[in-house]
């Protein structure tokens, strides 16, 4: 079994079902054992304090190590440069508002095609594009419900409940986390 305030945290993100907390360490075990991207992406929905942040920074950041993970707000997107992804195994992509803007929707539509390349084009300011190996998995967050647009048959989102409730978490729990991680990188090892 998961360590407990991790296992907490998780079932919180993800709207307590049990199915769809499985599916998830059955993804992290992915990119825990195989180092490279899944080819689905998840988006965790929830009010604010729900506790995505304390799964992405706190949990799967020191898990896969803080070179290996990067997180962007989506208004620091932009359509054509890529070059935060570069050798990256996850990207938390933080606050998604859906219909906000045609921009918007273009970064997303960028966003959802990057899930399953298996080589993308990098691009920096000032620097000519070269193509990278993509080993991110991608994970977006919003407060909103339905921030991404979904359509039925697309098989590359895994969609957590909309959790209404605030994580309740004390101050000793946090610092447990950190205890935790050991033995959670040992379970997602470990999972078959």
């Amino acid at each position: 079994a998961p360590p407990q305030t991790i296992h907490k945290v998780v079932s919180h993100v993800l709207g307590q079902d049990p199915a769809t907390i499985d599916h998830f360490y059955n993804w992290l075990a992915c990119i825990v054992q195989k180092r490279d991207r899944t080819g689905t992406a998840w988006i965790w929905q929830g009010t604010q304090g729900t506790g995505k942040g304390v799964l992405f920074h706190q949990i799967i950041t020191p898990l896969l190590g803080e070179p290996n993970v990067v997180s962007k707000r989506m208004e620091e997107l932009e359509s054509e440069f890529t070059g935060f992804m570069e050798n990256k195994f996850v990207v938390f992509i933080d606050e998604i508002e859906s219909g906000k803007s045609l921009y918007h929707t273009k970064v997303t539509a960028k966003l959802k095609n990057l899930i399953v390349e298996p080589m993308i084009s990098i691009r920096n300011m000032y620097r000519p594009a070269y193509l990278a190996p993509n080993f991110a998995s991608m994970i977006f967050a919003s407060n909103k419900p339905s921030s991404v647009e979904v359509a039925p048959d697309d098989r590359r989102f895994n969609v957590g409940g909309y959790q209404e409730n605030k994580l309740q978490i004390t101050g000793p729990e946090i610092d447990q986390i950190e205890n935790e991680l050991g033995e959670f990188y040992a379970y997602l090892m470990h999972y078959p």
